[in-house]
């Protein structure tokens, strides 16, 4: 048989993408940080209600 090595689907977002998916999601953006520009952005979330 022919093994298919796919690549999973992955989607970039912006910072700011994110954080409104998770708002509109039920959660609330408790810390965000982001240790110098270009570098990953660190959440801390949590859920209303």
């Amino acid at each position: 048989g022919l093994l298919l090595m796919l690549m999973p689907l992955a989607k970039f977002f912006t910072v700011q993408e994110l954080a409104d998916s998770m708002t509109d999601a039920g959660f609330w953006i408790d810390y965000q940080w982001q240790p110098d520009k270009g570098k990953a952005v660190f959440m801390v979330a949590k859920k209303t209600g």
